[in-house]
């Protein structure tokens, strides 16, 4: 789904009906996971979110998503989306400034107290559902901007991340890199969350790694796949937590690279350097 076509409140946090999947997030975001559980990885850490919790999730992360023991069907969520335009507004209307530049990384995924009013705030909306689906924007846009007020309130500091509209610090590649090179996006967007233009960011990268960013991502996939399998982990599984396409070109490569399909590898035990 593209950007401008997500809803301002939408029944399924990664607007998708896949059991597992990534995203390059654009907005912040507050989810209330209504039934089920799934876990959420930014590449500093996974957190395990099921049914009753409430998070806050901030913009400009990686993120991969893992709905755990259940099928697709089972798992809901309801999610109110804060974008940009939004927020210059309510910015400029009520003077509400950040204190400080954001930074997304470790802090980029935040639980919130169930039994805050934002908590109480969010369960309500469930009775909703219909009149959201019907896509009544009016509404949805009174019900954001209550959102927006509750969670100011309920911590002050969240106003650093709604209210910086600056863009991505310039970061370390080698420790950005390190963290998020299993996500399958492209160069043109590593390069805007490290906080450069695509030439300034493939020329870092070659200074840095004394290699392109596409050899380097395709090397340091498969020396992982290569531990993984090792360890015991199936293929199928592999190619997706590592960022490749699909499993016949993760297979192509890795025994390109390995000598050795995945599969047999997988199979066999073998002790491959």
């Amino acid at each position: 789904m593209a950007r401008n076509e997500i809803p301002v409140i939408s029944y399924s946090c990664d607007v998708s009906r896949k059991r597992d999947g990534e995203q390059s997030v654009q907005d912040h975001s507050l989810t209330f996971v209504i039934q089920g559980s799934y876990e959420l990885d930014n590449g500093f850490g996974k957190v395990v979110f099921s049914s009753g919790d409430i998070f806050f999730c901030a913009k400009n992360q990686l993120l991969k998503y893992r709905k755990l023991n259940q099928s697709e069907k089972d798992f809901k969520s309801l999610t109110i989306f804060f974008d940009e335009h939004t927020l210059f507004n309510y910015s400029k209307r009520h003077n509400a400034k950040a204190f400080s530049k954001s930074t997304s990384g470790k802090g980029g995924i935040q639980p919130i107290d169930p039994k805050s009013l934002v908590g109480t705030f969010i369960r309500a909306l469930t009775e909703y559902e219909e009149t959201f689906n019907n896509m009544n924007l009016h509404l949805m846009q009174i019900k954001q901007q209550e959102a927006l007020l509750l969670l100011l309130d309920y911590d002050e500091n969240l106003r650093n991340l709604l209210f910086d509209f600056s863009l991505p610090v310039k970061a370390d590649l080698e420790n950005f890199m390190e963290s998020n090179y299993r996500f399958n996006v492209s160069l043109n967007c590593f390069a805007y969350l490290t906080g450069r233009s695509l030439s300034a960011f493939k020329r870092d990268f070659f200074q840095k790694f004394h290699e392109t960013p596409s050899r380097w991502l395709l090397k340091r996939r498969l020396e992982s796949a290569h531990i993984l399998l090792r360890q015991g982990k199936s293929a199928s599984d592999v190619y997706q937590d590592l960022g490749f396409e699909s499993l016949s070109h993760f297979s192509h490569t890795f025994k390109k690279q390995y000598g050795v399909s995945p599969i047999q590898l997988y199979g066999s035990g073998s002790t491959l350097i």
